[in-house]
């Protein structure tokens, strides 16, 4: 990009005063043909094994902005309890748990004890043990109002 900045308006500049200045443009043609087909072949395959949509954010996170990511997961848990229970199952599933952690935190902060406890209701048994560890993380009193909240709707295993 350096290079570019620098040559470019010498170079603009001399075809600008020796031709046409739609040269500027048409200076473009020769290096395309020479630039695309070895675009084709030097850079490496970077397609990963997973075929799944595209992971935003996990694409946040890895790109530094935590902060999005964060916010990303609090719109997230704005969705009903049943279909972010579907969410964490599906992420679960695919041996993402990490992410599925993650939501389940968000959900936990966000959230009351007793919108957690329909979730569990809704999740089965994989749900409960990432949610009672989630609302761990976030305080003993959260766990605590979680448990209470899961016996009060007779969520079995609690």
């Amino acid at each position: 990009a350096a290079v570019g900045a620098a040559v470019g308006p010498v170079v603009g500049g001399f075809l600008v005063e020796h031709f046409w200045w739609g040269s500027v443009f048409l200076i473009n043609i020769p290096l395309m043909a020479v630039i695309l087909p070895l675009g084709r072949w030097l850079p490496p395959d970077s397609r990963g094994a997973y075929d799944g949509p595209w992971d935003v954010a996990g694409a946040l996170a890895a790109a530094g902005r935590d902060e999005d990511c964060g916010l990303l997961l609090r719109q997230g848990v704005a969705r009903p309890a049943a279909e972010v229970a579907e969410a964490v199952l599906a992420l679960d599933g695919a041996g993402r748990e990490g992410e599925a952690r993650a939501l389940l935190g968000a959900f936990v902060r966000v959230r009351t004890p007793q919108e957690a406890a329909e979730l569990a209701g809704g999740g089965g048994d994989r749900v409960l043990p990432h949610l009672l560890a989630a609302a761990r993380e976030v305080s003993v009193e959260r766990e605590w109002d979680l448990i209470h909240a899961l016996r009060v709707a007779g969520v079995p295993g609690v």
